[in-house]
């Protein structure tokens, strides 16, 4: 009997017509913004490390929401950190109006 494929727990197996980026801790919101408009699929996942500090600002999602709505680029945030989901839905919003 073979052994099934086992999967490394950092490498997820990426969706058809998908980019799949991993972003490091040291990138800074330019670098992963050029990560972004370099990916050659429209729909791209970028996984981020524990403790992304680049992305745990508001700032630099709006940042990253901008680029990507420049670069038609449909964007999923893949992380663990919970802390990052309200910023990621405020930045969807836009500035908030007050």
């Amino acid at each position: 009997m073979s052994e099934p494929k086992k999967i490394p727990v950092n490498k997820a197996p990426a969706a058809p017509g998908r980019d799949v980026i991993y972003i490091d801790v040291e990138d800074e919101i330019t670098s992963i913004i050029d990560k972004l408009e370099n990916a050659k699929s429209a729909d791209v996942s970028l996984v981020l490390p524990k403790r992304a500090a680049t992305l745990q600002s508001i700032v630099n999602m709006r940042l990253l929401k901008r680029a990507a709505d420049t670069a038609k680029k449909e964007v999923v945030l893949v992380t663990a950190e919970t802390a990052l989901l309200p910023l990621a839905r405020q930045s969807r919003r836009g500035p908030s109006s007050g």
